[in-house]
């Protein structure tokens, strides 16, 4: 029994996987079609129609003088991470917190209300 389920479950997944490759090469296939207003028959390589000139030969390219390689680029201060456009001032609402005091003071309940201040949301 055990090998007929194994048996069973892997032609599944090779009949599956066949399907599929099947169809995707099938959609491949019937998308070969070339650019509008082309000329080129269906199946053959696009083409522009221009031919691309390889340069005149001899000639060595011009390298970009715009950027000079002499210029080493400055290192900034060793040790500080400064993030380039941010102040370095505290903003004015920053107030400095003890020690042991919470971030979200607990705002006291009125009496008789209920302790879990969701409860009204419900």
């Amino acid at each position: 029994m055990y090998k007929l389920t194994l048996t069973l479950t892997g032609t599944i997944i090779l009949a599956s996987t066949f399907m599929f490759t099947s169809i995707v090469s099938a959609q491949n296939i019937t998308n070969d079609q070339s650019p509008a207003g082309s000329t080129s028959t269906p199946g053959t390589p696009y083409s522009s129609g221009t031919p691309v000139s390889p340069g005149t030969p001899g000639t060595p390219s011009t390298p970009d003088r715009s950027v000079s390689p002499d210029t080493p680029s400055s290192p900034g201060t060793p040790g500080s991470s400064v993030i380039p456009g941010a102040s370095s001032s505290p903003r004015p609402t920053d107030t400095p917190r003890s020690p042991g005091t919470p971030i979200n003071p607990s705002i006291p309940s009125a009496p008789g209300s209920p302790t879990t201040p969701d409860a009204s949301r419900y």
